[in-house]
């Protein structure tokens, strides 16, 4: 199931809210702790906006990376010597025995 909550309609509820406390209990502490969550409301909502924000310099470090990864590994396979034929059998005895002992 998606979830997700729109910051906007958070502040929006919470500010109703506020308003609603302040005509009750002008000048309580009730009223002053409404303020202060709308007033956290307000920067939670804005924090959420920015971190919706690509960091396209992050995702361009995470790119090179993984290109430097991937051809790291290519040179490395391509530098490696397989010898694919076999001489004797002799050789052929022998890699057959380290085979089985792995």
């Amino acid at each position: 199931m998606y979830r997700s909550v729109d910051p906007a309609s958070v502040v929006t509820t919470v500010e109703q809210l506020r308003n609603r406390i302040t005509e009750r209990f002008p000048g309580g502490g009730l009223a002053r702790i409404s303020e202060e969550l709308y007033q956290v409301s307000l920067t939670s909502a804005e924090r959420a906006l920015w971190t919706r924000r690509p960091l396209l310099l992050l995702r361009a470090g995470m790119a090179l990376l993984t290109l430097l990864i991937v051809a790291g590994i290519v040179a490395t396979i391509m530098t490696l010597r397989v010898e694919t034929r076999v001489q004797s059998g002799t050789e052929l005895v022998h890699v057959d025995d380290v085979g089985q002992r792995a």
